[in-house]
């Protein structure tokens, strides 16, 4: 009952509109009759103009001021986010836009120990900070292949039902291929070439220097 009164009081109502029929019953862990949850069923079916009359009986039901009652407790801005170091909030922000970025940088100094809030001012300065970071990294890197370490295919999973054998393959067969790819690794296999059909995510992958959601690609 008081978590139902917290819900109604603070106008929490994205958890109930919308709610399928099947999960309303557990609406009786609060304490509510019957006639309370029939009230929360049409209030899960109504359209949003009706809100406000349908929630009236619930809201009195619970004992809670109705919406728009100047006997509401009033809502004031304040408090403070849980603190954070600045060294785990500025490395997390570099990842997230450049992965490979955050290898490079120092955060060994101990003004990085200072704890600041999330979701403050100090938190933006920090995303223009990862921003340069990341900008800067794409800038001024350049791809090159390591021939003293080459990579290495380790084992791969292969769906037995429809895979198919060929002789010069990396592996002696390969599954799930689509019309065109069987038809280009019939080709490669013919011409008496090594190759490999490289998985989407996974295997051998180049790194991209521009920013954006993919930051590796895998070449087929």
């Amino acid at each position: 009952m008081d978590a139902l009164k917290h819900w109604m009081n603070r106008g929490w109502l994205g958890s109930l509109v919308g709610m399928p029929r099947e999960r309303l019953g557990h609406a009786l862990e609060f304490g509510l009759q019957s006639t309370q949850l029939f009230c929360l069923g049409q209030l899960a079916m109504a359209p949003f103009s009706r809100l406000h009359g349908l929630l009236d009986p619930l809201v009195k039901s619970v004992g809670a001021a109705p919406i728009g009652s100047p006997h509401r407790p009033p809502c004031s801005v304040g408090g403070h986010t849980n603190p954070v170091r600045l060294r785990w909030l500025l490395s997390l922000a570099v990842r997230s836009r450049a992965p490979q970025a955050g290898k490079i940088i120092n955060t060994n100094h101990p003004k990085f120990d200072v704890r600041v809030q999330v979701r403050s001012n100090a938190e933006e300065a920090v995303k223009d900070l990862a921003d340069k970071i990341a900008m800067a990294y794409y800038e001024h890197s350049e791809l090159i292949y390591e021939e003293d370490d080459p990579f290495t295919f380790g084992p791969i999973r292969v769906v037995k039902e429809g895979a198919v054998k060929f002789a010069n393959s990396l592996y002696p067969q390969y599954g799930k291929l689509g019309t065109e790819e069987l038809a280009f690794a019939k080709g490669l296999d013919a011409a008496n070439v090594i190759w490999h059909r490289n998985p989407v995510s996974g295997g051998w992958s180049i790194p991209l220097l521009t920013p954006g959601d993919t930051t590796n690609f895998f070449p087929g």
